[in-house]
């Protein structure tokens, strides 16, 4: 079920139109919970790897960055399934929601 809204017509104090847009509470995304820095793990940057001294530590250190970036969540799964929800009208057979899953 789509959410509704309404669209209100307000002016300023200059008499310049102004558009509002409510939305209903079902609207409104999921609340995400903030995750704290203490829990994800840190990385180095590009220019901290390539500042290490042997390139057997470059390596390494590269590997495990991007290990920890390839399995961070982003939050994008649970914002696609919350915008298909809210918008049922995008074919699920398309290549934003395809049945191919994750890579």
């Amino acid at each position: 079920k789509p959410a509704s809204s309404l669209v209100s017509a307000v002016t300023t104090a200059d008499d310049q139109p102004v558009l509002t847009l409510q939305t209903s509470p079902s609207a409104t995304p999921p609340p995400i919970s903030p995750v704290s820095q203490q829990t994800q793990p840190q990385t180095m940057s590009f220019r901290e790897i390539m500042s290490l001294n042997s390139s057997i530590e470059r390596i390494a250190k590269y590997n495990e960055t991007r290990d920890i970036f390839s399995s961070t969540d982003s939050g994008l799964a649970t914002w696609l399934i919350y915008l298909k929800a809210q918008h049922p009208d995008i074919s699920s057979s398309g290549p934003l929601f395809g049945a191919q899953g994750p890579r």
